[in-house]
């Protein structure tokens, strides 16, 4: 009689996260103390990589403390290295970290804040 066969490609097993890169505060690679706008946050990064699988996407937020989103929360920017928040109301003095969560294409993450 007749038959078919198929093989899959293959599984790849990925246990270990993204390795992290640099968060930066402000554009185009630009690593910024201050700033006189109060109504934006902008932020680059670079070097998250990961050599079992493929980065698949990053999350960008900020906030108040290291690792916090209280300001902007945290939101899928695909495997853009750059994202901005515009209409906020920042208050004079107030510091703020821009935080990236890096997702590979097993799903496993890391973070790194500037």
């Amino acid at each position: 009689g007749l038959s078919a066969r198929a093989t899959s490609s293959g599984t790849v097993v990925d246990v270990t996260s993204p390795v992290t890169g640099t968060v930066l505060d402000g554009e185009e690679y630009d690593d910024i103390d201050y700033q006189t706008d109060a109504t934006s946050v902008h932020s680059t990064w670079f070097d998250f990589h990961d050599s079992t699988s493929d980065m698949a996407f990053y999350k960008w937020g900020c906030g108040t403390a290291l690792g916090v989103t209280d300001v902007v929360q945290l939101s899928n920017v695909g495997l853009s290295e750059k994202a901005s928040a515009l209409g906020l109301s920042l208050r004079a003095g107030t510091k703020i970290y821009n935080h990236v969560v890096a997702y590979n294409a097993a799903g496993l993450k890391s973070e790194a804040s500037s």
